[in-house]
């Protein structure tokens, strides 16, 4: 790895380190090496996750008080008159029926402005309340290997199955449904993403409730792992899984 890293960027830009649960985690110093090392193992699929870099991270509000009917165009276009560049914008849902919500999640280009878009209280000639949104104390949970620590944006693990455990996307199981869900991680017989499993309440133990403080030790058959992270984001995050493939 070290060798093949060497032909892409030089020995100060990034550290190495193999940690005591067989993963191998690479802190980059800056946004350039980062980007490098990432296209490399994408280019040569090598089995590995990581995160956003600080730079390209959003900034999410949360819009109250607009008619879910609102098209979304005008919505972007308004905050675009007043300095706020979109990315995204998605209607809230009520969890249980799914029916559209008066509220909308928002995601703002990342600027040095942002914190002035809650001085904002009428838009569309609507009275409206711009808040951030409620931080979450569970931990957030990869839909793509079932893996908890990472989302499946920056994933470049195989596929894990969400309903019985299999190495194959959830949307190609043949799993018959009066047969019982398999849990990868724990063999428990319930889906992957079932928030009662006990290995997951273990987690929240150990960590605290803090995504951010996660530190993994699964006992699941893996290969040996790797995580490679931005220089922004290594004082906040410890160890987790990355998957490492020797190089042919």
């Amino acid at each position: 790895m070290i060798s093949s890293f060497r032909r892409l960027v030089a020995d100060d830009q990034y550290i190495a380190k193999c940690m005591a649960d067989n993963t191998v985690k690479i802190n980059c110093h800056n946004p350039a090496t980062y980007r490098a090392l990432i296209k490399y193992m994408r280019d040569f699929n090598i089995i590995h996750h990581t995160y956003q870099p600080k730079d390209e991270r959003t900034y999410r509000i949360v819009l109250k008080y607009v008619h879910y009917s609102v098209h979304t165009a005008d919505m972007a276009a308004e905050f675009e008159a007043k300095g706020h560049r979109i990315r995204h914008i998605i209607n809230g849902r009520q969890w249980k029926t799914k029916d559209p919500l008066n509220s909308f999640f928002i995601d703002l280009e990342p600027a040095e402005n942002n914190t002035d878009v809650f001085k904002i209280h009428r838009l569309l000639n609507q009275a409206v309340s711009i808040q951030t949104p409620r931080r979450t104390t569970g931990i957030v949970q990869c839909t793509h290997c079932q893996q908890y620590g990472h989302s499946k944006t920056y994933c470049n693990k195989p596929f894990v199955c969400v309903k019985c455990g299999g190495k194959h996307n959830t949307a190609d199981c043949k799993k018959p449904r009066d047969t019982p869900a398999t849990f990868a991680l724990c063999n428990g017989p319930h889906t992957a993403n079932y928030k009662g499993c006990e290995y997951y309440h273990h987690l929240l133990r150990v960590n605290g409730n803090d995504s951010n403080r996660l530190n993994l030790h699964t006992t699941d058959q893996v290969p040996p792992t790797c995580f490679i992270t931005s220089h922004e984001a290594s004082n906040a995050l410890l160890s987790r899984h990355c998957q490492r493939k020797t190089n042919r």
